[in-house]
């Protein structure tokens, strides 16, 4: 009889215990297939948050009520039950927020979008829905996701499903515009939380860049400056310096007359930007099996370049590419490879120091070197680096400050080149 008292309460306690588990087990199945959401769910959320009236004269309300908006068209969709990608959703949304709103968009925006590849995966959607992928990206509704530190773009991995987590944020910034994200006047996004110190300083703060990109001190601040009597002042500012913040509301000046400095920024930015860019991404990558005479040429075309016209700038000339020739065979000699991972030149950093300035990130790695002590045969250029920095087989990250200008006194520009190629 003790015996059978014992296997009953075992046999209950097992009962009890398997009560306790399987509901907590149901429940996650549950939240497992309830991750995505269905095209006809959301399209009922979409009408509710929108308070578009829905037609219950019909067979099916929401379908039939979504087809005569035009939010949706008849065969776009092969099954309503199926999950809703994310594509999907920024088609639909942009089409409830020209309903909404009308059919009005930033166009220079748009186009910033698309020529500077700010969505990075934008080829991988439909053609017949990429212009409601950047639509709804433009307008601060679906701002997809960052591509890491410091990129420029950003992915939105259109042939996903939708999160049922997002559904919320983005019917929320459809209805209420102050709700949006807001993005650059190149198509980043902008964020406005958890600002570096010097945040003023700047017009505004990239989401994919840190506070410690805005933080690296400028030139002027490194710079001493001296009163008549030979003692120290702090620079002044349109004196000595002009801030990324306010650089579009100074004049640009040539020696004889002053433009508008956001019509030469309209004109040139995007040149200077690139500009440095070849010229980061040439110098950090090398490899002294291969490099011959078109990365001299390249690396050639980013510098200050002197009139021709001028017997004597012409022998700078000479002297600006010899050197480049000179750091290849050295490089040679020592068996330099150099990887580039990442070059990000930020317009939005142009500030004025001397002269004019943009600031970049770069991430990069010196696979071989028979001998880093000597930098100037490791990688071409200024580099005031501290040697315990140049190390071997591990990424180096970097801010860095360069230089542009031009020799030419009339120039509004358009001939700008690196004339200050600096790395610390």
């Amino acid at each position: 009889m003790k015996i059978l008292k014992k296997v009953t309460l075992l046999i209950l306690s097992f009962i009890l215990l398997l009560n306790l588990i399987l509901p907590a087990t149901t429940s996650f199945a549950k939240e497992t297939t309830t991750t995505y959401i269905t095209v006809e769910e959301f399209l009922k959320r979409l009408l509710n948050s929108s308070k578009i009236v829905i037609n219950t004269d019909t067979q099916n309300p929401i379908i039939d009520t979504a087809i005569e908006k035009g939010i949706i068209k008849k065969g776009e969709f092969t099954n309503y039950q199926s999950y809703i990608t994310r594509q999907d959703v920024a088609l639909v949304v942009n089409r409830v927020d020209e309903l909404l709103h009308g059919d009005t968009y930033d166009e220079k925006l748009y186009e910033q979008i698309t020529s500077k590849k700010r969505i990075s995966d934008l080829t991988k959607v439909p053609k017949s829905k990429q212009d409601a992928v950047v639509k709804s990206f433009l307008k601060g509704i679906m701002v997809g996701n960052s591509n890491g530190k410091c990129t420029q773009d950003r992915s939105f991995r259109g042939k996903d499903k939708l999160n049922a987590k997002e559904v919320t944020t983005i019917l929320t910034r459809l209805n209420n515009t102050a709700k949006r994200k807001k993005l650059s006047f190149d198509g980043q996004l902008i964020r406005t939380t958890k600002l570096p110190k010097n945040y003023k300083d700047f017009e505004y703060i990239l989401e994919s860049f840190p506070n410690s990109f805005y933080e690296k001190k400028f030139s002027w601040q490194i710079t001493s400056y001296f009163n008549g009597d030979g003692s120290t002042r702090k620079p002044v500012e349109f004196k000595d310096y002009v801030s990324p913040k306010n650089i579009r509301s100074i004049q640009f000046i040539t020696w004889d007359r002053e433009y508008d400095m956001n019509n030469i920024l309209d004109m040139n930015i995007d040149n200077w930007v690139e500009k440095i860019r070849d010229n980061l991404e040439t110098r950090l990558n090398v490899d002294y099996r291969y490099v011959d005479e078109s990365w001299i040429t390249r690396l050639r075309k980013t510098y200050f370049i002197y009139d021709y016209s001028d017997m004597n700038n012409e022998s700078y000339n000479k002297i600006a590419t010899n050197k480049i020739v000179d750091y290849v065979k050295n490089m040679k000699k020592n068996k330099v490879i150099i990887k580039t991972d990442t070059v990000s030149v930020e317009p939005s950093s142009l500030y004025k120091s001397t002269s004019y300035r943009i600031r970049a990130y770069v991430k990069f790695k010196i696979i071989s070197s028979n001998d880093l002590s000597n930098q100037s045969n490791v990688i071409y250029g200024s580099i005031p680096i501290n040697e315990n920095n140049l190390v071997k087989d591990k990424w180096i990250e970097m801010y860095i400050d360069i230089g542009l200008g031009s020799n030419n006194a009339m120039s509004t520009g358009e001939d700008y080149a690196i004339n200050l190629d600096i790395i610390w």
